[in-house]
């Protein structure tokens, strides 16, 4: 028995190293997808205007980050993708003297979508500094970052959209950005939308400009800042000529014109839903409005964003039924619930609390139990 004993000590010994080897090398690996720690975003100012007409499909943006210096530094790194920027445009300023810094050059490193902004001098610790960015990028129909989606009428009409889905790091697809979940910063959202559009974003909007000369006539929806930091992927934007079912100053659900009738459960069930998570949680979701979308093209069957939930439109279609058929509701929603009741409450529930306990790449599981 003894004989046998020393080499399985041994081999377990080593299977043990290997393993911790293993570990440290993935570790090591998932590390320099990360961005530094020495410079941290604080605020975000967003403005975007989505072409969607004459097959243009590109959007213009500009976005202003107010960053904090957490070390010694003269680089100053964040994500970019698929995205072109306008470098000679591209400004560093020291709030402290308001005076612009001088940037002596600019890389990227594609693997990590790794934009580099590389600084004469260091930013010093504590110090606060903005960052002005101007670009262009392109509304794909992959159904990711900002992207263009669309529908037909009976009439045979194709009309297009824009909409967002950033899980879990595509925010930096739509705007330059520090697009991890721990790196969460307020915000403030300018879109710009011709007359027979509107757009939406995680906020209310505070008020419109326009039309803007400038800018082929455009009116400018102008959104209230976000009253706590949020994670990147947490931000959403939709502009469509969506009509809102609802008469609720608080919750709205936007669905194309002719599909009005299949939404109007989801419509009722919404609010209904976030009432009896307060009351089960005792904890309000504090937010001025909730909107969910029903998005023709979408990648999930549904994604969370505070204040702005996306479905994909067959998760919230739910056909009208008659009063001669309602007594077999029961039974018919043993098939609708899963693809209607069940993603509106996990989606309302995460709405509510993802974004006050996320802090890095974790997935949730409390919702297993809840959407039960």
């Amino acid at each position: 028995m003894e004989i046998y004993q020393i080499p399985l000590v041994l081999l377990l010994t080593i299977l043990s190293a290997n393993a911790q080897t293993s570990s440290d090398e993935t570790l090591a690996v998932v590390n320099d997808y990360l961005l530094p720690t020495s410079v941290v975003p604080i605020h975000y100012d967003i403005k975007l205007i989505p072409y969607l007409d004459d097959d243009n499909f590109t959007f213009d943006g500009e976005v202003n980050i107010k960053v904090r210096a957490e070390e010694v530094t003269d680089v100053i790194t964040l994500h970019q993708n698929d995205t072109i920027i306008e470098e000679s445009t591209v400004t560093v300023t020291d709030l402290m003297t308001n005076i612009n810094l001088i940037i002596v050059n600019q890389t990227y490193e594609a693997l990590y979508h790794f934009y580099r902004l590389h600084l004469e001098e260091n930013l010093q610790v504590g110090r606060e500094y903005e960052i002005n960015i101007k670009y262009k990028g392109y509304l794909r129909d992959d159904m990711q970052g900002l992207f263009k989606s669309s529908y037909t009428t009976s009439d045979g009409e194709t009309r297009w959209l824009a909409a967002t889905h950033f899980q879990p790091c595509r925010a930096r697809r739509a705007f330059p950005s520090f697009d991890e979940p721990a790196l969460k910063a307020t915000f403030r959202v300018s879109i710009a939308r011709t007359a027979n559009r509107h757009a939406l974003s995680n906020m209310p909007v505070v008020n419109m400009t326009g039309p803007d000369p400038d800018n082929g006539g455009y009116i400018w929806d102008h959104f209230k800042e976000t009253p706590m930091p949020l994670s990147t992927y947490l931000m959403a934007f939709i502009v469509s000529d969506f009509t809102n079912l609802t008469t609720d100053n608080y919750l709205s659900l936007w669905q194309r014109q002719e599909a009005i009738s299949q939404a109007e459960y989801s419509a009722s069930i919404s609010l209904p839903l976030l009432r009896a998570l307060e009351d089960y949680t005792d904890l309000h979701f504090f937010l001025p409005k909730m909107d969910e979308v029903a998005v023709p093209d979408y990648q999930s069957g549904a994604t969370e964003q505070w204040g702005l939930v996306t479905y994909r439109q067959s998760r919230t279609g739910h056909f009208h039924m008659s009063s001669l058929v309602r007594p077999q509701l029961d039974s018919y929603c043993e098939d609708c619930g899963p693809t209607v009741l069940r993603p509106c409450s996990n989606r309302v529930f995460l709405d509510c609390f993802k974004s006050v306990v996320q802090k890095s790449w974790s997935r949730q599981s409390s919702m297993v139990g809840i959407q039960s």
